[in-house]
């Protein structure tokens, strides 16, 4: 006796459920450029006395810090 594949219940395509309908995910958005951080701008202040010499230094507009020692 041959079996046919349509008359077994197991391999019958009518009465499986439907499959899923896969969609396609959306990829990450791309992350911002990065900026370069901004130039720094340092002032040195130089105070010249005879055998003394100090320096002050102000970084990006902070106030300026306190002076070294005797440089020399």
């Amino acid at each position: 006796m041959k079996r046919h594949l349509n008359s077994s219940p197991s391999l019958s395509v009518a009465s499986d459920p439907p499959l899923p309908v896969l969609t396609a995910v959306d990829p990450l958005p791309e992350a911002p450029p990065t900026q370069p951080p901004p130039d720094r701008q340092i002032k040195l202040a130089l105070d010249v006395q005879v055998g003394d010499l100090r320096v002050v230094r102000r970084v990006d507009g902070a106030k300026p810090q306190p002076p070294t020692e005797n440089v020399l």
